[in-house]
């Protein structure tokens, strides 16, 4: 399955409201996300695209914005 920035960006959007969410808003930094949507975000991810994300991949840079989930998970698919 081919995962796509809109996509991303849906599951983030049903996880915490966030108007003009767009693939390079900031969302740890801007505090639009807390860590409890983080966890939710990261179990939604592993149930709706199949990717199981490692705790050591569990780090700001690699979930500030859409565009960044989208390229860690690409990565981890590998």
């Amino acid at each position: 399955m081919e995962i796509t920035l809109e996509q991303i960006i849906k599951t983030i959007g049903e996880i915490a409201y966030i108007p003009d969410l767009d693939g390079d808003t900031e969302l740890i930094e801007s505090g639009l996300i807390d860590s409890f949507d983080m966890i939710s975000l990261i179990s939604e991810i592993t149930y709706t695209y199949g990717v199981e994300v490692p705790v050591v991949e569990i780090d700001p840079i690699n979930f500030a914005t859409a565009r960044d989930i989208l390229e860690t998970l690409m990565r981890l698919k590998r």
